[in-house]
């Protein structure tokens, strides 16, 4: 919780289904360091994914809140039912932002395969979410109505627009849209999910620690002042924009003239007129170029929490070893009571240990950066002739 302080106030919230024999659900809260790496913050072992134990991890979270005093946090899931009943009575004045690809999913799924609406609907649809001006989300949202007609219509009756468009959220998202980070940290507990509990939970700290040692060594390298993720994306913003024409209109406003269309840039205030400064908190290719002509430092206008600084911060407090080889047997008396395993049945057929993809979920196609072939294999293992 103290490494979190120093990472966006952002969680990434989802849950993740267990493969020994008891079965069950990890369910999570994670979030990103400066470095756009995962972070896990806190996570629980429960029998099911439900309101109850949805309700029980946030109160966990909101008591742990209570005593790290911290700015306010927003919450980004996939819109599961036990969650969003749950949320507002744990978090009622905290932000909670909706997975744009579930619901992408979701919504391309109410019209028929072959239809070019399956495919057209989700396009209108993320642009609507990814509008940055409320007028530009009424432009998209009327084509998108008159496209979808009552499917859409029905669809977006009971899906507030604070809740997944950027125009209209409440809260810092920092241009996060998609739960993308809690699937990563279901696929960092995969090789543990069919262990034991006690081996999962032991499992769990081990890779933390492990991971919070190699980055807050790998951070003392590091020479620039922003993280390496994120000095690439600065260097890509400013060879977009270099070509553009700046005229000033006042100390620190100023007019950029791009090819498509021209934008109003105050470095006061932090502001572009194209919305990606505020939404990100990190300068867009219209204001680092007005930056340059103002002759000041780029990293001056970037979020401090993108820094090496808050990077280092984030991995300064480690995870302790719990070493066993001192620990007694406890020889328990006759009327001791003892936590007994649940009665379990063994479901039919041969246990799954992935879970079902949906039908428009694409894999990642691996290609061979030596014979440039996608059938699975990389350079590493090519033994093709060249």
């Amino acid at each position: 919780m103290k490494g979190f302080q120093s990472c966006r106030p952002i969680l990434f919230i989802d849950a993740t289904f267990i493969t020994n024999k008891y079965k069950g659900q990890i369910i999570a809260a994670s979030a990103k360091d400066a470095n756009q790496g995962l972070y896990p913050v806190a996570y629980a072992i429960v029998d099911s994914e439900n309101e109850s134990n949805w309700r029980f991890f946030l109160e966990v979270l909101a008591e742990e809140f209570a005593k790290h005093p911290m700015r306010r946090v927003t919450f980004i899931s996939d819109r599961h039912v036990g969650l969003v009943s749950a949320f507002p009575r744990v978090f009622p004045n905290n932000p909670h932002g909706f997975c744009f690809r579930h619901l992408m999913a979701n919504l391309s799924d109410k019209f028929p395969a072959g239809s070019y609406l399956k495919d057209q609907i989700p396009y209108l649809f993320m642009c609507c979410a990814y509008s940055r001006t409320p007028e530009m989300y009424e432009f998209n949202m009327e084509i998108l109505r008159s496209e979808g007609g009552d499917i859409v219509a029905q669809f977006l009756e009971d899906l507030p627009k604070e809740n997944w468009c950027m125009a209209y959220f409440n809260g810092e998202r920092f241009g996060e849209m998609t739960n993308n980070l809690a699937e990563s940290f279901n696929n960092w507990v995969l090789p543990l999910k069919s262990l034991p509990i006690l081996d999962i939970n032991d499992g769990i700290r081990v890779k933390s620690m492990a991971s919070i040692a190699a980055r807050k060594q790998d951070a003392h390298e590091w020479l620039s002042e922003l993280c390496p993720v994120i000095e690439k994306k600065l260097k890509d913003n400013l060879e977009v924009g270099r070509h553009w024409r700046v005229s000033r209109s006042d100390t620190y406003v100023y007019e950029v003239h791009c090819q498509k269309y021209n934008s109003m840039v105050n470095l006061e205030t932090r502001f572009c007129s194209c919305g990606e400064w505020q939404l990100y908190g990190f300068p867009c290719s219209h204001a680092l170029v007005v930056i340059q002509q103002h002759g000041s430092s780029p990293y001056l206008y970037v979020n401090e929490l993108y820094k090496v600084e808050k990077y280092r911060e984030t991995y300064s407090f480690p995870i302790n070893p719990l070493p066993s080889i001192s620990k007694q047997v406890h020889d328990f008396g006759r009327d001791a009571v003892i936590l007994q395993p649940p009665l379990t049945r063994r479901p039919p057929r041969r246990p799954r240990k992935k879970r079902f993809r949906k039908r428009n979920e694409k894999t990642r196609v691996i290609k061979c950066g030596r014979c440039g072939k996608c059938d699975g294999h990389n350079r590493k293992s090519c033994t093709a002739p060249i």
